[in-house]
Formats: C-alpha cells, sequence, structure tokens
C-alpha cells in the first residue's frame, strides 16, 4: 500500500476507532433503554424500525427530555439573552462607548445565532451529552445565514486529545446521498461511481464519507494549505477519493464531556451512570405489569366438565349442575403489587434526582413566582 495521505488518514481513523469500541455496549444501552430516537452503535436497523421493545417504564426517556429541555430553556435560551461580552481590562468597561459597542456586538451574536440553526442543533446536542457523556457540534459557515450548526452524533466521531486533554483532532464517517455530496463538494468535484449515480438519476445513492480535521504537522502533504492550524480533509472511504482539502483557523467541533476519567477521551453521563438503576426499574416495572394483568385477568381453576365450553368474555355465561366445582382463580394473585410499585417508585425518584429532574423543576417554580 503506497503511503499517501489518503490511507494515513484511513489508518489513523481505524487506530481511533479501535479507542471507540469498549464504549459501544454501553452507549447502544443507552439507545435500548433511555434515547431510542438516538441512532444505534453495534447493530444496524432500518430507518424509523421501532426501538422501545426493551423500555417498561419511560422515566429515564422522560428524565433525560428534562435535562436538554432545561439546558435549552436556563443554558442558551432562544427567548432570553444568555451570553454577554466583556473586556479583560475590566476599567474600559468604565467607557460608554466600549459599553455600547460590546452590547451591540452582543445583540448582532445572539440575532446571528437566531437566524441559524443554532437551537434545534442544541437541543440534539444536550440529549447527546445526558445520554452518552460526549457531545459534538460542528459549526460551519453558511453564506446564506452566516453559520451553521450541526450536532454530530458520537457513533459518527472519534476523537484524540492533545497534550493539555483538549480534543484537536476527529474523525467524522457519515453517508450521504448523492445529491447532498454535490450539493457541498459539486458534481465535478465527485468520485466516477458517484457521479454514474448522479447522471443515471440514482440521487438517492449512498457513499460513506470521512471528514478529518487535524493539527498542522500530522500529516505531511503539498496538498493541506499551510495558513490554517487545522487542515480538514474529505475523502470517500470505499475509493479513498478526496472530495476536498480545506483549513481552519480554529477548531471547528465543540466537543463536551459530561464528565471523564484521566486518559480518557470519551465521557460518563447520568444515562450510564443510572444504568444499573435503568435496566433494575424496567424489570421491576415489568413484574408488576404481569402481576396487574394476573390480577385483573387471573388464571382459573376449571373443572373437568367445563373443557372447550368455558366462556371467559365480558357477560360470558357459564351453565353447571347444582353441587358441581365452580370455577375459580387457580391461586391467590394478589402478591405484593403495592411493595413492589413502592420499589419501583424508589428507583424512579433516584433516576430523576441523577438527571437533575427535580432542580429543573424548581427553577421553573421559580420562574412562575413561587
Amino acid at each position: 500500500m503506497p503511503d499517501t495521505l489518503e490511507r494515513r488518514i484511513i489508518d489513523r481513523a481505524v487506530d481511533l476507532d479501535k479507542i471507540k469500541d469498549p464504549w459501544r455496549n454501553r452507549w447502544q444501552d443507552v439507545v435500548d433503554y433511555v434515547a431510542p430516537s438516538r441512532e444505534d452503535h453495534n447493530r444496524q436497523r432500518r430507518s424509523g424500525e421501532e426501538k422501545t421493545h426493551k423500555i417498561y417504564d419511560s422515566t429515564p426517556t422522560e428524565a433525560l427530555n428534562t435535562l436538554a429541555a432545561g439546558f435549552m430553556g436556563y443554558h442558551t435560551s432562544q427567548t432570553t439573552p444568555w451570553v454577554s461580552l466583556v473586556t479583560a481590562d475590566r476599567a474600559l468597561m468604565e467607557f460608554w462607548e466600549v459599553k455600547y459597542y460590546l452590547e451591540e456586538v452582543t445583540r448582532q451574536l445572539l440575532l446571528t445565532l437566531q437566524r441559524s440553526n443554532f437551537y434545534p442543533q442544541m437541543h440534539e446536542f444536550y440529549l447527546d451529552l445526558g445520554g452518552f457523556g460526549t457531545a459534538v457540534l460542528y459549526a460551519g459557515d453558511d453564506a446564506e445565514n452566516t453559520v451553521y450548526f450541526k450536532s454530530c452524533g458520537v457513533n459518527e466521531c472519534t476523537i484524540a486529545e492533545n497534550s493539555k486533554g483538549l480534543v484537536d483532532t476527529i474523525h467524522r464517517e457519515w453517508k450521504p446521498d448523492v445529491r447532498q455530496m454535490a450539493q457541498e463538494f459539486g458534481l465535478k468535484n465527485l468520485s466516477r461511481d458517484a457521479q454514474k449515480c448522479w447522471r443515471d438519476g440514482k440521487m438517492g445513492e449512498r457513499f460513506e464519507v470521512v471528514h478529518a480535521v487535524f493539527p498542522q504537522g500530522d500529516f505531511r502533504d503539498p496538498r493541506l494549505p499551510k495558513q490554517f492550524p487545522f487542515p480538514s480533509v474529505y475523502m470517500e472511504k470505499g475509493s479513498e477519493h478526496i472530495l476536498s482539502i480545506r483549513g481552519y483557523f480554529e477548531f471547528p467541533f465543540m466537543v463536551t464531556r459530561w464528565s471523564k476519567n484521566t486518559g480518557q477521551c470519551f465521557g460518563y453521563s447520568p444515562a450510564i451512570d443510572q444504568m444499573p438503576n435503568i435496566k433494575t426499574l424496567n424489570a421491576q416495572e415489568r413484574a408488576i405489569i404481569k402481576a396487574g394483568s394476573k390480577a385483573v385477568s387471573p388464571p382459573l381453576d376449571v373443572p373437568p366438565g367445563y373443557r372447550g365450553r368455558i366462556k371467559t368474555a365480558p357477560d360470558g355465561l357459564n351453565y353447571r349442575a347444582k353441587g358441581k366445582d365452580k370455577i375459580s382463580a387457580l391461586y391467590d394473585v394478589a402478591g405484593n403489587v403495592p411493595i413492589g410499585i413502592e420499589l419501583r417508585n424508589q428507583k424512579r425518584d433516584e433516576i430523576k434526582s441523577a438527571f437533575y429532574t427535580d432542580v429543573f423543576m424548581m427553577l421553573a417554580n421559580l420562574q412562575r413566582g413561587q
């Protein structure tokens, strides 16, 4: 294999992907039990396929949604100014010209975010942060709205940190269709296979694309722009065809970890930390449902004479000779349903607390003046 830029990027992506392998099962549990709307991590399902068959109690899902809505409402509110600019030298803030200038820049900043897709993408970002512990937001230029944002699922991204523990390398892999690729890179820059799909009218055909962003100096190639601290390479993975080589003055991906251990790239989250409780809660709810079903429609002890003739539908009439054995419940099915409900509610409270549901409810009450 020739030692080309394309091959080095693919090899680097493979190495980084090995770091992600131990996390896939954890993230898949989050999809299965907490966030069924997010993408799978260690299995392939068709778009729109049902993914809630393991969920018997939706409390964790509601808690995650409350967490994301709480951050949106109280951290990056779409209706309330949430950012302000000041000078490093606080003495300069005494001049009204400086204060006026910074207030105007803040107003323009918030207006730009309002016009862009920042807020819808931030909601997805917070869902990933509370669910998977690692969230990735891309910021790029947009000719129409100045800037646009893309919340990139952790299943698409592999990351690496620099010596200071800051993420400075990312390889994102996803599958756009030919139409999307032509819009972003130009039809003439696509591979021959992709161009053929376009000519044949197969614009929905998908190709795997890799976007690699890394510090200047990690890879040496005359095609990489030297003026940018962070070169950027888009490439079709299968054919190793370069779609675009660009660059950034600042790292364009904002990678946030909820909490993480030293030496690890990916983070932990309330959903990951609470997964034992979440699985226990679902097992408890399943047992309560079974107990409740038995109490409502118990198994019956039926005398032999009724074989094939018993009617259990509403208003069903079963005739028996006087003195014959009657139809009765097979056993006492009352059990300890109240104890099960109490244990289930304890788990619900623990999970809600871990997702800070009580904090956001308190803030909501304060906002209403309570």
